[in-house]
């Protein structure tokens, strides 16, 4: 081999190496994007049963909520403004107990994919 056709291979090697790069970094992002869509609509029905049991009880602040689901005031303001949408399994169970429902009516049929 000539010294030209191994720099063409080694140009070759990085620019593959650069675009798989590029392909996992845009995985991740699709991830986070999915991540943040289904944390969004987790807690938008989390607030929406929330609310309706404040209207009717009076007992279901934030506060007490997150308390009755055993995490603190700010890890569940950090769900609902987005800053985290790294919920454990746990969590949101204790969060559906805690509301008096089950998981599964939490979360909507489309948050699921069904393909994997």
């Amino acid at each position: 081999m000539d010294r030209q056709s191994i720099h063409v291979n080694q140009k070759t090697q990085t620019e593959l190496e650069r675009g798989l790069k590029n392909d996992v970094i845009a995985e991740r992002e699709i991830s986070d994007t999915e991540n943040y869509r289904w944390m969004k609509a987790f807690m938008e029905r989390v607030e929406y049963l929330r609310q309706e049991r404040l209207n009717v009880s009076g007992e279901y602040s934030q506060k007490k909520l997150a308390e009755k689901a055993g995490i603190g005031l700010s890890t569940y303001k950090d769900y609902l403004s987005g800053n985290s949408d790294n919920i454990k399994l746990k969590t949101a169970i204790n969060i559906a107990h805690a509301l008096r429902c089950n998981l599964s009516d939490l979360i909507d049929d489309g948050m699921i994919d069904r393909t994997r």
